[in-house]
């Protein structure tokens, strides 16, 4: 704020700048903050610093950087100055098609505070460049629109310039009436040279041969070359419509050495301004490519971060997934295993049962023998024997025969297919098949399924197939397109009437 406020006090003190470098730290710490009409004021001072050290095209970048929030912005006076700043670099560039619609704003911002000066200049110039623009109705009505503010700018340029529009239009009558205002305001002879030259032209026009020769005589006097050369050339039209030949051609020669010395001047300053612009553009150019190749750097750098975490993630996930199956695949081998170890221990049971039986039996008979009895008591003896051994016989084979039917629905297309392929789908038929096949493995097993819980939904009986063949909850949850684990748990308890985990519900699927 401090380099601000010494900024301004140095501008309304007519201190000379020598850099921008103090009102830089003031537009580089109003840019982080949302105090707008500081912001706007920064950069204004920073556009006028920047064209007092004949850096236009960096001001009028300024200047319109102090614009960027003109809607939220409520200090008029400032908001006039700017646009006026950018009217005038345009006016300067000749650019006056762009340089009107900010002079006319500037001309609004000034008339909502009353300033009658700043009305008055931003006018002036808007007329300019409506005359240069040959847009004289327009130009007509600025400078009639400025005429009251004319004595505030303690000048008469206003009606001056007005006039000189009128004579050009040929209307002689309004014309004098401005020029008349135009000379009671420049109150200095030497301030009224425009005048005479418009007033010499005047009288050359309404025939006021004498009359115009002798004002444009006075106006020859002007220090300024434009008046001068204007002097000039008019004077010579005043000689040859005395049929003063040789002064005519001698005043034409001197006003075209004048005018190619003011050409030459504004030669040379076009030439310096863009020069300039040359020069600023390639600046602006490297920097442009500068900042292209750190943005594209940057892009390089968080697209290869990027795709590292990508990386990560994926691997995470990957070794998360693994880890996850890997663990139902644990669970469901324990399962089974428990399941056919529990099987295994009942059967070892069920035959020890019977081998002790046996001995008993085999013991009575020898008793028996020895006593001689081989009535039907033995016989009966004999033949529960051998039923025991049939039955033990049985349970080996049925063991066998299971072991083998499930060694061949393992080997089975339907099962090798939901168990290696990924995000499988099954087609009626395929579900019909895989019934087919635990019922052929597993005795009927969806019949029993059926007969033990009659209100089995046949979403349910899927879910048991699917259990049944040891598959996981990650190959169930594609397969179904849902998650069954909710399921497993709500069936477990519609059988038993009890809450149990899906653990459970597994382990009576695998028993069943």
């Amino acid at each position: 704020h401090y380099y601000l406020l010494l900024t301004e006090a140095q501008d309304k003190t007519f201190v000379k700048h020598e850099t921008d470098s103090l009102i830089t730290i003031a537009t580089d710490y109003y840019e982080e903050t949302d105090d707008l009409e500081r912001k706007a004021k920064a950069w204004y001072y920073k556009g006028l610093i920047n064209n007092d050290l004949d850096q236009p095209m960096k001001a009028q970048e300024c200047f319109l950087k102090a614009l960027r929030d003109e809607k939220q912005v409520k200090d008029y006076a400032l908001l006039g100055r700017i646009n006026n700043q950018i009217g005038m670099l345009y006016t300067y560039q000749h650019v006056y098609e762009r340089a009107i619609p900010y002079l006319k704003q500037a001309n609004n911002c000034f008339e909502m505070i009353r300033d009658t000066i700043g009305q008055a200049y931003v006018l002036r110039d808007l007329g300019r460049a409506y005359t240069v623009t040959q847009q004289l109705i327009d130009a007509i009505e600025v400078y009639r629109e400025a005429l009251p503010y004319a004595p505030a700018m303690g000048n008469g340029t206003i009606p001056n310039e007005l006039a000189n529009i009128y004579l050009e239009k040929g209307e002689y009558e309004v014309a004098a009436k401005y020029i008349d205002q135009a000379l009671r305001l420049f109150r200095t002879e030497e301030s009224r040279f425009p005048t005479h030259l418009v007033l010499g032209k005047y009288y050359l026009e309404t025939a006021q041969i004498d009359s115009s020769e002798y004002y444009l005589q006075k106006a020859l006097s002007s220090p300024s070359l434009q008046t001068h050369a204007g002097a000039l050339k008019y004077l010579s039209y005043v000689k040859e419509k005395q049929s003063v030949w040789i002064e005519s051609i001698a005043l034409n020669k001197r006003y075209e050495a004048c005018r190619d010395s003011i050409d030459r001047i504004v030669e040379t300053e076009s030439i310096r301004r863009m020069d300039y612009f040359y020069n600023y553009q390639k600046i602006q150019e490297a920097l442009y490519q500068s900042q292209i190749k750190v943005m594209k750097k940057d892009k390089e750098r968080y697209l290869y971060a990027l795709i590292i975490c990508a990386c990560v993630f994926i691997s995470l996930g990957i070794y998360s997934y693994w880890r996850r199956r890997e663990k139902e695949i644990k669970n469901q081998k324990e399962i089974l295993e428990q399941t056919i170890e529990k099987q295994r221990q009942n059967n070892l049971r069920i035959k020890e049962e019977n081998r002790q039986q046996i001995e008993k039996l085999q013991e009575q008979l020898i008793a028996m023998e020895k006593e001689r009895q081989e009535g039907w008591e033995g016989q009966q003896l004999l033949q529960e024997k051998r039923v025991l051994e049939i039955h033990n016989e049985s349970i080996d084979a049925d063991e066998k025969r299971q072991s083998l039917r499930i060694a061949q629905m393992e080997d089975s297309d339907i099962y090798k297919k939901i168990h290696t392929e990924d995000c499988v789908k099954l087609t009626d038929d395929e579900w019909r098949a895989l019934e087919k096949l635990l019922d052929q493995t597993f005795n009927n097993f969806t019949a029993r399924l059926k007969k033990s819980y009659p209100k089995i939904s046949y979403k349910e009986i899927q879910v048991c197939y699917l259990t049944k063949i040891k598959l996981s909850s990650t190959k169930m949850t594609k397969i179904l397109r849902y998650n069954s684990s909710p399921l497993r748990s709500r069936l477990y308890k519609k059988i038993f009437k009890k809450t149990g985990s899906v653990q459970d519900f597994n382990s009576f699927i695998a028993g069943f």
